[in-house]
């Protein structure tokens, strides 16, 4: 037998592929704004520029990592009280 794929198979494989597509062009462009963009030189683009002058987001990169883990922590922890005290 061979399997069939349905269209809610297909739909979820061309919505797993935007989200991975989708992720990675995130990823890339964060790090060309806080590490490419540092190291080139200075452009007549306003929004290179900008870019190029900022501080404060290179960062608030760094800072938003332990306030992550101490959430996916907390959420962690409640989500195993409420299993195991129902």
């Amino acid at each position: 037998m061979s399997p069939q794929t349905s269209f809610a198979d297909s739909f979820n494989a061309s919505c797993r592929l935007i989200l991975i597509f989708a992720a990675s062009l995130l990823l890339f462009g964060t790090v060309f704004c806080l590490v490419v963009c540092k190291l080139l030189p200075l452009s007549e683009n306003k929004l290179m520029q900008h870019i190029q002058q900022d501080s404060f987001y290179a960062l608030l990169v760094p800072v938003t990592v332990p306030v992550t883990l101490v959430a996916v922590t907390c959420s962690w922890a409640s989500l195993k009280l409420f299993k195991h005290n129902s």
